[in-house]
């Protein structure tokens, strides 16, 4: 009986110890799911290539949110990839199509000027979405 005792308690071992990693392996499975991706941007830039004009083309996408972004394509190529409002804290994106035309827009002429890297500030993007909505107005 003894060894019968013996043999039942390594199986409730065993059970105990496989349902205590599965009940880890669906926590880990749950909370893996529910963290929230968020898309950082991307430049492909190469600064000692010139570009022309022609060359670049704007794409808005829409980000989180119901806002916007935008990716900068050459040639078919996905030059740089913003989903959200450049150099601001967090991950918001614009909250007009337009607002991030005008930035990409500004980021192009950055490119055709070869700044290297072609960043936009706060400043410079705040300058120019009061400027969209000033001219809107008028």
């Amino acid at each position: 009986m003894t060894q019968d005792n013996s043999c039942c308690h390594m199986k409730k071992t065993v059970i105990l110890f496989l349902a205590v990693v599965c009940i880890t392996v669906i926590v880990f499975a749950t909370l893996l799911t529910r963290v929230s991706y968020v898309e950082e941007p991307t430049v492909n830039y190469e600064a000692d290539y010139s570009y022309r004009e022609d060359d670049l083309h704007v794409q808005i996408i829409e980000a989180a949110n119901n806002t916007y972004g935008y990716d900068i394509v050459v040639n078919g190529r996905i030059l740089i990839h913003q989903p959200h409002i450049p150099a601001a804290n967090g991950n918001q994106g614009f909250a007009t199509q337009e607002d991030a035309q005008r930035v990409a827009e500004f980021v192009i002429l950055k490119i055709l000027q070869n700044i290297s890297p072609p960043s936009v500030s706060v400043e410079e993007v705040d300058s120019l979405i009061i400027l969209s909505k000033t001219i809107k107005e008028n």
